[in-house]
């Protein structure tokens, strides 16, 4: 992990981690010099829906481009992932 945190700015590349799930991997890597972090320690996995109501993104595309029944996928939705920073 410090290879990676030390070999990424020097490309002009932020560090993420993902997968970080205690306080003290997220203390380990502040230390280690990562930039950003996502895991179970701020948020667990919720249903697409759930996501999509949240940021205001209908799930029905009929409205948008007549597709009827059909569903945004996640990637399509037009909005990143949002990451804690540590």
């Amino acid at each position: 992990m410090r290879s990676v945190t030390e070999l990424g700015p020097s490309l002009g590349c932020l560090v993420t981690a993902e997968g970080v799930e205690s306080r003290d991997v997220a203390d380990w890597l502040v230390d280690a010099g990562c930039d950003h972090a996502q895991g179970y320690l701020w948020l667990h996995p919720r249903p697409w829906t759930e996501v999509a109501r949240v940021f205001g993104v209908t799930t029905d595309m009929t409205a948008a481009s007549g597709a009827a029944g059909r569903e945004i996928a996640p990637a399509q939705a037009g909005h990143e992932s949002e990451r804690a920073p540590i």
